[in-house]
């Protein structure tokens, strides 16, 4: 991946400010795009980050980027609809409460990734990762003030 290119555009996180917080954080996740990971599955962490990239279509909501999160054989879609996407091994759904997160206008599904990869990190990892998630940063169906949340939690701890 060549991290002098960001991803996306500059009005949402880029390629380069997700390694930079998996790096200061000390994450055990890499970043891989989504063609990457469907061409080898084995090169993800236990927890990785995945662009699905620049190209605009239904699942990006007509957007050119998208941000999902793996941890262990979960995966994780701040707008809910991953089971839209296609991939190579089975992965079992994050279900979170409510189902979509954020707001469509919005470009924060870097920051839900983080923060859900930063939740999950020495967690057990089931079922109930997505309602746990959820509850500890106190997402509801406003999701407006959801973004509000993760890019508060994401600006104190960049």
């Amino acid at each position: 991946m060549d991290d002098k290119k960001p991803f996306s555009n500059s009005s949402t996180l880029s390629n380069i400010d997700i390694e930079k917080f998996i790096k200061k954080h000390n994450l055990n996740a890499n970043l891989l795009t989504l063609e990457e990971f469907n061409s080898n599955p084995d090169s993800a962490h236990a927890y990785c980050v995945l662009f699905t990239g620049e190209d605009k279509n239904k699942l990006n909501n007509g957007y050119s980027h998208h941000w999902l999160g793996l941890c262990g054989d979960y995966a994780f879609d701040s707008y809910g609809y991953l089971s839209d996407y296609t991939f190579p091994i089975k992965l079992n759904h994050v279900k979170c409460f409510p189902s979509r997160l954020q707001e469509f206008s919005s470009n924060v599904c870097g920051e839900y990734v983080l923060s859900f990869i930063s939740f999950c990190q020495n967690k057990q990892l089931d079922e109930n990762i997505g309602r746990d998630y959820c509850y500890h940063y106190g997402f509801s169906r406003n999701r407006n003030n959801n973004d509000k949340i993760v890019l508060s939690w994401y600006q104190e701890n960049k």
